[in-house]
């Protein structure tokens, strides 16, 4: 029981809430919103990837969590760019799993999702 709680009151993964949030603001056409809520989640995934945290879980999520700041990216130059990178650096980290990770549903799914933002010059496509 005490074991339960611990987690309930110490989860290990801040950040994965303010996705979905951040997620849930751009469906409602709030990107400067959606960019803000991402920013503090990367921060999360950033400190927690500076702590050795290495997980198949948090490398997805983490990989999610660029993918929607992608999304967010207003459509001027800067954004675009920004866009690019963040994409990059998320096939980067999905790219680095062993073959049974890549097989997958999440990860086949954000991985096409990833490519299909590459490929395309305009905005990425929203999952």
């Amino acid at each position: 029981m005490w074991a339960e709680w611990k987690l309930l009151a110490q989860p290990d993964d801040m950040g994965w809430g303010k996705v979905l949030l951040a997620e849930a603001q751009l469906a409602q056409e709030q990107a400067a919103e959606a960019l803000k809520t991402i920013k503090s989640a990367l921060a999360v995934y950033r400190e927690m990837k500076v702590q050795g945290v290495n997980h198949l879980v948090f490398r997805q999520r983490f990989a999610r969590a660029l993918y929607v700041q992608a999304l967010a990216q207003p459509a001027d130059a800067s954004g675009i760019a920004q866009r690019r990178a963040s994409l990059a650096e998320a096939a980067k980290l999905l790219g680095e799993f062993p073959d049974e990770a890549r097989q997958l549903h999440n990860t086949k799914e954000l991985m096409a999702w990833i490519e299909a933002g590459q490929n395309k010059p305009g905005p990425a496509p929203q999952p």
